[in-house]
């Protein structure tokens, strides 16, 4: 899976009711725009 941020990947998950794939996919496409939060 491509590098994301946990509060990302929890909105997408959470919120959006993304599955890992279609979050894979997002990423892998350049839709979702990567952020790490420290």
């Amino acid at each position: 899976m491509a590098r994301c941020s946990k509060h990302t990947t929890h909105i997408l998950k959470e919120v959006l009711r993304y599955d890992d794939r279609a979050i894979t996919e997002l990423f892998g496409a350049g839709v979702v725009t990567q952020h790490e939060v420290e």
